[in-house]
């Protein structure tokens, strides 16, 4: 970014890549050090909190990226989030990470619009996710667009809180 330019809204802008682009891995990488970091005991992703199919997102959903074009031009992407089918009728959100410099700008909600926009195109009718009580952040950003707290759906080790919504 130039210096003392912050990026506008319009800056921000969304690609859908393949979970193989390098940059889809970078941010995938940061999402799970960042899980490493806010959980007391760390965060393997081999333990059942990241080792499912990351082709599904690209098979059966789509894979995020949220790109500051403040930055110049070969700058890593400043987030990611994914959606999947579970079903016809319900799609999960997945792996949602703001980079730190991009943080507090709601770029959160931003990004989970997107993801269940392309819920919705994929003919789903209903969002779930999970997190884990370590990310109270992300609990109050879930609830705050519509997430309401329903019982456990999945195994993840990981997850504490998991909610859904009508798209």
């Amino acid at each position: 970014m130039s210096a003392g330019r912050r990026s506008t809204e319009d800056d921000i802008v969304t690609e859908v890549v393949p979970t193989a682009h390098p940059d889809a891995q970078w941010c995938l990488e940061q999402y799970f050090a960042h899980l490493d970091r806010e959980f007391p005991d760390g965060f393997d992703p081999s333990a059942g909190g990241g080792d499912d199919d990351e082709q599904n997102f690209t098979e059966r959903g789509v894979f995020l990226l949220l790109r500051d074009r403040a930055l110049d031009a070969d700058a890593r992407p400043v987030g990611c989030g994914a959606v999947t089918s579970l079903s016809a009728e319900l799609s999960e959100v997945k792996r949602m990470w703001i980079a730190p410099s991009h943080r507090g700008r709601g770029l959160g909600g931003r990004l989970l619009a997107e993801l269940e926009a392309h819920a919705r195109q994929l003919g789903h009718t209903e969002a779930c996710l999970d997190t884990n009580e370590n990310l109270p952040n992300a609990i109050a950003m879930y609830r705050h667009y519509g997430y309401a707290d329903v019982a456990r759906y999945n195994d993840n080790p990981y997850a504490t809180h998991f909610f859904r919504k009508r798209l």
